[in-house]
């Protein structure tokens, strides 16, 4: 059975109050990031936001100490990350520890550590992945920490305290994306507002929405 120090455990708890705290997507990156290392020490805290259909990737990193062109060459190689290639055995909300897929003999020859990892000085490597399909990897939202070869690999125990934040993580980012639609939609129902004319939204014959002055027009034409 996997254990967790009491300091440790401790720390979890304050990192899950804040953890909750509303964010949309803009501020949702730096906001699990800010407490990760209290909890996992690491060189590198790291948030993704891939697209490998695409070839694309917006990361937030931590610190960020990147070389040149390091996104195009991370978004050319990503197919190779265990975490698109073993995404059956990666569900939402579980960590996941790189050399657990790939020990160090098998994963310095490949194109992605030879280009990327070996060029940035990391690894060892500890995420989870808040939002994806293992069918259909469109797009990918993960998070996590990194170290340098002069540390050790990720604990048993780092594992678990992920774990156990993990689900939390993933409600959290779900938070941030309705923040965010309710935002962008108050801020298309002000823009209606400052028109000088109603709006109605109608399904066939049926009023689905009506702005202020609509309802007021209707009201004053006697339809209810």
């Amino acid at each position: 059975m996997r254990r967790m120090r009491h300091q440790a455990f401790r720390g979890l708890l304050a990192y899950l109050r804040a953890c909750y705290e509303p964010r949309d997507l803009d501020g949702f990156p730096q906001h699990v990031l800010a407490g990760m290392p209290s909890l996992v020490p690491s060189d590198w805290v790291w948030y993704n936001n891939a697209k490998p259909l695409d070839h694309r990737i917006d990361w937030v990193i931590d610190p960020l100490d990147t070389f040149p062109g390091a996104e195009r060459v991370f978004a050319e190689c990503m197919h190779e990350h265990p975490c698109l290639l073993y995404s059956s055995r990666v569900p939402n909300g579980r960590s996941w520890r790189l050399s657990d897929f790939l020990p160090s003999p098998q994963f310095h020859p490949t194109r992605i550590y030879n280009e990327f990892y070996r060029r940035r000085g990391i690894e060892y490597q500890l995420g989870i992945r808040l939002s994806a399909s293992p069918a259909s990897p469109a797009r990918v939202i993960a998070v996590g920490v990194n170290r340098a070869p002069r540390q050790r690999d990720f604990s048993d125990e780092d594992m678990l305290c992920l774990d156990l934040l993990g689900p939390h993580l993933v409600e959290a980012y779900r938070n941030a994306e309705a923040l965010t639609e309710f935002r962008t939609e108050l801020t298309r129902a002000r823009r209606v507002e400052d028109l000088d004319r109603g709006v109605l939204a109608l399904r066939g014959r049926r009023v689905e929405w009506a702005c202020p002055r609509a309802r007021r027009s209707r009201a004053r034409a006697g339809f209810f």
